[in-house]
């Protein structure tokens, strides 16, 4: 999105750096085999930069924000779901493998 003559362009750079962060973020999430760390620093430091812009700023880039925070909150529930499914999943084999080697 091209900057509003009412949003110094710095706003505009820091939000759309922070959309991009978003964007790696979400990859990453999608990408099991992407090896790029997600460090809570780096999350943390996107946060922390975005408090210090104004809401002004902010009004302009409110869509692409909300796109990016669903589409990685849903991501995010998806991995645990699976994360929770498969645990679940390992239980269910490993209680089986007792029951055979019992039966054995």
């Amino acid at each position: 999105m091209a900057p509003t003559g009412r949003i110094a362009p710095k706003e505009h750079k820091r939000l759309d750096s922070t959309i991009a962060f978003a964007t790696r973020l979400e990859k990453a999430l999608r990408d099991a085999s992407d090896t790029v760390p997600l460090l809570a620093e780096a999350l943390l430091e996107q946060i922390e930069g975005i408090a210090l812009i104004s809401s002004s700023a902010l009004v302009d880039k409110i869509r692409d924000f909300d796109e990016r925070g669903t589409r990685i909150w849903n991501l995010a529930s998806k991995l645990k779901n699976d994360a929770e499914s498969g645990a679940m999943l390992a239980q269910g084999l490993r209680a089986i493998q007792l029951c055979q080697q019992a039966g054995n």
